[in-house]
Order: C-alpha cells, then sequence, then structure tokens
C-alpha cells in the first residue's frame, strides 16, 4: 500500500465526495503542502490503531516520565536537565557530547533520539551518503494554544477535527471532557492544535496573540465563548511534531546503527507504518536498546 497515495485509496474506495468533504481538509491540514503524498500505507495503520478505549496515566505523561527517571536514577542514571548537546564526535575510542554549558561527556555507547536534522546538525564528519539518505526525512512542525477555562468548552465532545480550512486551526481538544476537571483543580482543560511549517508565522506568536487570532473561530463552535473564560493560557512549540511519511517510505528509514561506531539513532521517523505515538516510542526504545547491548 506504500507505493499508493491515500488520495488515491480514498477516492477509489470511499468516493470523491469522502475525500473532499472529510478527508483531504484533514490531509491538508496535518501535512500542508505534502498531503499528496502520503501513501495508502499510513492511512491504513491511523484506521487500523483507533480504538474506543483510551488510557491516560495519573498525573498526566509527566508523571509517567518522572516515574520511570526515578527507576533510573535508582539504578545508577544521571540526568542534565535544561543542557543541550551541541556536539557529538569519536575521541580516543569514545563518544564524546559536549554541551551549550561547555562541558564534555565521554560514553562507550550513546542512543540519539533527536529529528534527523538535528541528529545531522550535531555529528560532524558523518559519511555524505548518510546525510543523504537522512536529508530525505522531513517533518512538519506543531503549535498548541492550551487554555485553562472557567466553563466548558465543548458539550460532551472530546476532540473535534476542523474540516473548514478557513479555521485557522486543525482540532479542539477538550482533555477534561476525558479526564475529570477534578484532577486540574476544576479547570476546563481544552487544546487548540495545528501542524504548521517552522517559518509559520505562529512560531512567534505569543498565548495571548493566538486567543486573539483563534478567538472568531472558536465562537463559530461555540458562539457562547469569551476570553473572560480563560483563566490562564500557554502555547507550545515544536518545529518537529510530524515526520512527513512518503511513498515507499519503508526504503527511506535508517536503521539504528550509524556510520559512527556505537552511535545509534532512534526517533518517531523509524515507527513506520505507525504514526508518532507514546506507545510506539516506548516500543523503539526497548528495541534500539536491545540493539545498543549486542552491538
Amino acid at each position: 500500500m506504500e507505493k499508493l497515495t491515500a488520495e488515491k485509496f480514498i477516492l477509489s474506495t470511499m468516493g470523491s465526495q469522502s475525500w473532499t468533504v472529510v478527508w483531504e481538509p484533514l490531509f491538508k491540514g496535518k501535512f500542508h503542502h505534502f498531503y499528496h503524498q502520503i501513501p495508502a500505507s499510513w492511512f491504513w495503520a491511523r484506521i487500523k490503531k483507533r480504538s474506543s478505549s483510551l488510557g491516560y496515566p495519573q498525573g498526566g505523561f509527566e508523571s509517567l516520565a518522572r516515574a520511570c527517571a526515578d527507576l533510573a536514577e535508582r539504578n545508577g542514571a544521571k540526568f542534565n536537565y535544561a543542557t543541550g548537546v551541541t556536539g557529538v564526535s569519536r575521541v580516543k575510542g569514545h563518544l564524546a557530547l559536549v554541551t551549550d554549558t561547555k562541558q564534555t561527556f565521554t560514553f562507550a555507547k550513546v542512543i540519539c533520539t533527536l529529528p534527523a536534522p538535528l541528529f545531522v546538525r550535531i555529528t560532524p564528519g558523518l559519511d555524505p551518503s548518510f546525510v543523504t539518505r537522512l536529508s530525505r526525512l522531513r517533518g512538519i512542525g506543531a503549535v498548541n494554544l492550551v487554555l485553562a477555562l472557567k466553563k466548558p468548552f465543548l458539550k460532551d465532545v472530546y476532540w473535534l477535527n476542523i474540516n473548514d480550512l478557513k479555521l485557522p486551526f486543525l482540532a479542539v481538544v477538550e482533555h477534561t471532557n476525558f479526564i475529570d476537571p477534578s484532577h486540574y483543580g476544576g479547570d476546563h482543560l481544552v487544546y487548540v492544535g495545528n501542524y504548521l511549517p517552522a517559518e509559520h508565522q505562529f512560531f512567534s506568536a505569543t498565548s495571548a496573540g493566538l486567543i486573539n487570532r483563534f478567538t472568531s473561530g472558536l465562537r463559530q463552535i461555540n458562539p457562547q465563548f469569551s476570553p473572560r473564560w480563560i483563566r490562564r493560557a500557554w502555547v507550545w512549540k515544536a518545529p518537529f511534531a510530524q515526520p512527513i511519511v512518503t511513498l515507499n517510505y519503508s526504503q527511506l528509514i535508517p536503521p539504528f546503527s550509524t556510520p559512527v561506531t556505537n552511535l545509534f539513532l532512534a526517533n518517531i521517523q523509524q515507527v513506520y507504518p505507525w504514526d508518532r505515538g507514546t506507545n510506539y516510542a516506548v516500543e523503539l526504545g526497548l528495541a534500539v536498546a536491545r540493539h545498543a547491548l549486542k552491538t
């Protein structure tokens, strides 16, 4: 199915109206000008993995991450938070990591989980053919406005996809229609999501600016909505949030091992045919850890 575009598959199996009304706006919103290139295999995997049984960790995914970190620390691991890696190189049989705090750490083996473009940036001296291979892996960013509201916004709806391309957002999700507001001090949490190219103007916008930009569209969904409902607001931005999966993508996926001995690459671009998600990240992490231990 990866040789056939999702567009052609949907048109041939569901008809033109299904594509035009339901699917085309969603593909455009998620992938922008890449939407014609997405294979049917990606679409199949999204439908295959859908379920009405959803779960969410108490305390959010941060609580899950902290529990994992605590366990790792009890077993001797050390975390360097708020520290960026600016360079990785092989020095005297070891891998040296240089940070933005001018520190150098050495390791026998390193697993990098950065997107391919960032991995290339911090790893000078990679074989040109490997760099070329990684350059074929592309992605798109995300900007999410999160609102803590005094009142509910959506009635009995958790996730609302937006098929009207005139509205400046792709999805409105009322998280507290899934997890009770009592877990969040009584606030009703809504996030307004977008997938966008990293150069999009929303990447430079503040939460207040996005609220001003989105209020008219939000009122089309709930005419009673007012910015006065907002108790707090945050905006989260990631220049690389969604891999662009193109035709014959399985042939583009790099292996865990890189041309640098004992330097491994494992990121969400390698979970195909599945889309990004915590389950697949955990599965990938286990797989690359086993691979590194055996190598």
